[in-house]
């Protein structure tokens, strides 16, 4: 990717830009010498692909580097007029005695159903 990188320092890392799109494409070209004299050398060239973080259908969302079955405007749009509730605790469920069911003996409910 360049003169004198060293990639056992550095890796790909410099040669790569991995905030590129998905699917761009990068050529590397390897290169390596001998002592010898005269010196033996060798190269090869290697293609790296970026590719997407998420399962197929999904899509990538920069905003929190999160995948999403929808795609990410939807998804941030609908966040943000609604709020999930993350507030596990069971609830309290008062019946007043007119409740048919109730007929003033127990009425059993199953919690998170």
């Amino acid at each position: 990717c360049c003169p004198q990188h060293k990639f056992r320092v550095k890796g790909v890392k410099g040669c790569v830009n991995t905030s590129a799109p998905v699917g761009s494409e990068f050529s590397l070209r390897y290169l390596v010498f001998d002592g010898a004299i005269p010196a033996n050398n060798a190269s090869v060239v290697r293609v790296v692909t970026i590719a997407s973080p998420c399962a197929r259908g999904e899509h990538f969302c920069e905003s929190d580097a999160a995948c999403s079955s929808v795609e990410c405007d939807v998804r941030d749009a609908l966040s943000s007029q609604f709020s999930l509730k993350t507030d596990r605790s069971e609830p309290k469920i008062t019946f007043n005695a007119s409740f048919p069911e109730y007929q003033g003996g127990f009425l059993t409910l199953s919690y998170g159903v």
